[in-house]
């Protein structure tokens, strides 16, 4: 096999691969076009998004040029016809999803005009009444959400009022920073507001690095027109008050892709 370099793939799921191999062999340099080798990509209403091999993320137009040893260990695959995208700086930005599982898988790549381009945001989007929103503002159904690799911002009230929210799985390389204070936040309206805000934000389970959950505990909140942060005063992080959040926040090394394929696997 001196003249040739190999191609492995070593994911299980059954349900995505009709074939009965799980590697082989091609010309030693040379381009090939894996999606005829490669599982068939389809189960159900979920898809196969992006292939992985060790940390570097291949997209299905990838696939059809790669060249060398390679390993593939995992794959992304969500329900992308739910999702609308539209073009943004550096990749693309989710516009609209219209699923009703109460999973939710970001894909790492969408194709648009004919190009795959990595999803690097939550789009913010406007109302009548200038506030923002996003795709999934206020969607109840989402109990466990897994967002993608590639993904480097999450505007204002991108998941506010998500009162089904159960696990949340950040990339690790997405920056505190780069999360607005208000993305995840409750509203509740009457009396004991914060108490009720606070109940609901203790039902979910962050799942990040230790840097994220250090910085997340100390996002600024906006509240009545004035800056709020965790553990003071009145609103914090999830507009939960001065409510202790610290076992919110499973801090473990995460990848995605391992995640995507755990929770298919267990549907």
């Amino acid at each position: 096999f001196e003249a040739y370099d190999t191609i492995q793939f070593t994911t299980t799921r059954e349900e995505f691969n009709s074939k009965d191999y799980y590697g082989f062999y091609i010309e030693k340099n040379t381009e090939t076009d894996l999606t005829n080798l490669l599982p068939d990509g389809t189960w159900q209403t979920f898809e196969i998004n992006a292939w992985l091999e060790d940390n570097t993320y291949y997209s299905l137009d990838d696939i059809k040029h790669i060249s060398g040893t390679h390993y593939l260990s995992s794959y992304v695959a969500t329900q992308l016809s739910f999702f609308e995208f539209d073009i943004a700086a550096g990749g693309a930005s989710i516009i609209s999803y219209t699923g009703t599982d109460s999973t939710l898988i970001f894909p790492e790549y969408a194709l648009l005009s004919g190009n795959y381009r990595k999803v690097t945001e939550i789009k913010e989007l406007l109302d009548s009444s200038q506030s923002k929103y996003s795709a999934f503002t206020e969607n109840t159904t989402i109990s466990t959400l897994i967002l993608n690799e590639s993904l480097a911002f999450i505007g204002s009230n991108a998941f506010k009022n998500c009162n089904g929210l159960v696990n949340v799985y950040l990339p690790s390389a997405l920056e505190a920073s780069s999360i607005a204070s208000d993305a995840f936040y409750f509203v509740k309206t009457g009396s004991l507001n914060f108490e009720k805000a606070r109940d609901e934000a203790k039902e979910i389970t962050f799942h990040c690095s230790d840097t994220q959950a250090n910085e997340l505990n100390l996002v600024a909140c906006k509240y009545n027109g004035s800056d709020r942060h965790y553990g003071k005063n009145e609103a914090g992080f999830l507009g939960a008050g001065r409510a202790d959040l610290t076992n919110s926040f499973a801090k473990e090394i995460i990848c995605i892709a391992d995640i995507s394929n755990q929770v298919i696997k267990n549907m």
